[in-house]
């Protein structure tokens, strides 16, 4: 897909949960719904959460409650899903990532092998394959896994879907 250019935003962002705070500055958004629309002619759906009331069939994680980290990709050749690493647990799914594509006309879902690493291993080799490349990129040894060009784009399509939930209409990027 590499990094089209992002041309539209249809987003609306909530504050509902405000009594879950315990601090009288409470200047976030607890809930925010889009959809983005790209030069391809590609389209990103999101609705991300911080807090809301959950149904049981989501899983209880002991560090964060009752909580569920997904992300979906569809493509005309397959789709992956990547649930939540850091609270996998193998009861409810067989593995964190589920790839599915056409096998002869039929849909089939392909096992893709991934080392695990849960809890804090996880966030260590998260976090540590990110301090090396920084570290790597200011010695001059490799590029930056993300250009600044892409950190301008991704800083304009979320200034665009605030600027979308505030006017309540689709707003156009950059």
């Amino acid at each position: 897909m590499g990094t089209p250019q992002p041309r539209a935003v249809s987003a609306q962002t909530y504050q509902k949960f405000p009594q879950l705070v315990k601090n009288n500055v409470f200047d976030v958004e607890d809930n925010g719904y889009g959809m983005i629309r790209f030069e391809t002619g590609a389209t990103l759906l999101f609705k991300v959460s911080w807090a809301a009331n959950l149904q049981d069939d989501i899983p209880m994680s002991p560090k964060r409650g009752r909580s569920l980290l997904s992300t979906l990709i569809y493509g005309p050749k397959g789709s992956i899903k990547v649930i939540d690493a850091f609270a996998f647990d193998e009861k409810t799914f067989s593995s964190p990532i589920a790839f599915f594509e056409d096998q002869d006309g039929v849909p089939a879902k392909v096992e893709i092998p991934v080392q695990d690493v849960r809890g804090d291993a996880l966030r260590a080799y998260e976090f540590r394959e990110q301090a090396t490349n920084f570290l790597r990129c200011i010695r001059g040894e490799e590029a930056a896994v993300n250009s600044s060009s892409q950190a301008v784009q991704l800083m304009e399509m979320l200034d665009a879907i605030y600027r979308s939930s505030q006017l309540g209409k689709e707003v156009t990027v950059g």
